[in-house]
């Protein structure tokens, strides 16, 4: 049987919720019907050795050559000077695909109009609530450039419905777009759980996810301050690294919250974490469809989520978990509400078992593969 070739466009395999939905997505592919590869702009993140054997990895920059990269980048972004970059894919994408796939927005939809034997099928796929937070214009030399390369794609993904309204409503872009809920392995997830015991002194508020603005982790810093103020012991695990580590610890120190905020890195396996703390709570700005939301469900966690796309499309309105507003005094409020209340707690934490029953994680990846080859 003849298969599909498959071409996969990542910016890295740094340890955020897409790059771990799309390794998953490589480890239930099913290779004896799809020859799979995958192109890394940056050959760098803590995924690369999680990468199945079947896949063929490209690279159009190594991981030393991150200067060379940011030279291109500017040359394109603010004098429309897209040559090199456009030499770089090329040289490393030269087959002709069924399917080329940008794995996520921003920078892998650029990459990806930029290779000259496009796919018989050109996807993109969206992780997140772009109106809600257009992060990717950074990317593009103008809203023009970037709007007339998804009108190119010939089908879009989407991680909730949320992300594609609000993406319709900002470029005005039609055609073949569907949504398809990232894959959840909830048997693996609670494997995993168990591997270690992580011992805790205190009740504990977990989160799990890199540190950058959309996060707004400086909320739960500013949280830890308002709940000392109140007498509340608690301690807060923040597992993930990003560029704001350094100014989210000097929040710390300012607020003197250092001994309440503990900044635990990446984990490779932040299971046995989540299901050792208390409560998992996130504070995003914006979201797609977070997959460590979904992952708390699966280890029966209570959760908080500010009411941001993807976080409301999960907890259905505080049916699985809590939504709050982004204030302050609002994760506050909510915040004690949850602690004080073990009844609450355990009934959050019996509706998260029940929602978790609906991921299947072969039937996602289907529904990906389906999507992309109709």
């Amino acid at each position: 049987m003849l298969k599909n070739r498959i071409l996969f466009i990542m910016p890295s395999l740094s340890g955020g919720g897409a790059e771990k939905v799309l390794i998953d997505v490589l480890k239930y592919t099913d290779y004896s019907k799809y020859d799979v590869d995958l192109c890394l702009i940056i050959n760098r993140g803590v995924y690369l050795d999680e990468i199945p054997s079947f896949v063929n990895r490209k690279c159009v920059y190594c991981e030393n050559d991150g200067l060379l990269y940011k030279l291109h980048f500017v040359l394109a972004k603010y004098f429309n000077i897209s040559c090199f970059q456009l030499y770089r894919i090329n040289r490393v994408v030269e087959q002709n695909y069924d399917v080329i796939i940008s794995s996520m927005e921003g920078i892998s939809v650029k990459f990806h109009s930029y290779v000259l034997n496009k796919g018989r099928t050109n996807v993109s796929w969206i992780h997140i609530d772009l109106l809600t937070k257009h992060y990717t214009n950074h990317y593009f030399y103008s809203f023009l450039e970037e709007r007339s390369i998804y009108k190119r794609m010939d089908k879009i993904a989407f991680v909730s419905d949320d992300a594609k309204r609000g993406f319709v409503k900002l470029f005005n872009v039609d055609g073949q777009l569907t949504t398809i809920y990232n894959p959840i392995d909830r048997e693996n997830i609670v494997l995993l759980s168990k591997k270690n015991v992580i011992d805790k002194n205190r009740f504990t508020i977990c989160s799990v996810g890199r540190l950058m603005p959309q996060k707004a982790y400086d909320r739960m810093v500013r949280l830890a301050y308002h709940l000392k103020k109140n007498n509340v012991d608690v301690d807060f695990w923040i597992l993930g690294t990003g560029y704001l580590e350094a100014e989210l610890r000097r929040l710390a120190r300012d607020l003197s919250v250092e001994d309440m905020v503990h900044f635990l890195g990446f984990k490779s396996n932040p299971y046995p974490y989540i299901a050792a703390s208390d409560l998992f709570l996130s504070t995003s700005m914006t979201e797609g469809y977070p997959l460590v939301i979904c992952e708390a469900l699966c280890l029966g966690k209570p959760i908080i989520a500010t009411a941001v796309s993807g976080s409301k499309e999960i907890l259905a309105d505080s049916e699985y978990g809590l939504l709050s507003e982004e204030d302050d005094d609002s994760l506050l409020k909510n915040t004690l509400r949850m602690i004080t209340n073990n009844s609450l707690r355990e009934y959050y934490s019996n509706r998260a078992v029940e929602k978790s029953l609906d991921f299947d994680v072969q039937s996602t990846v289907d529904n990906i593969y389906k999507f992309i080859k109709q």
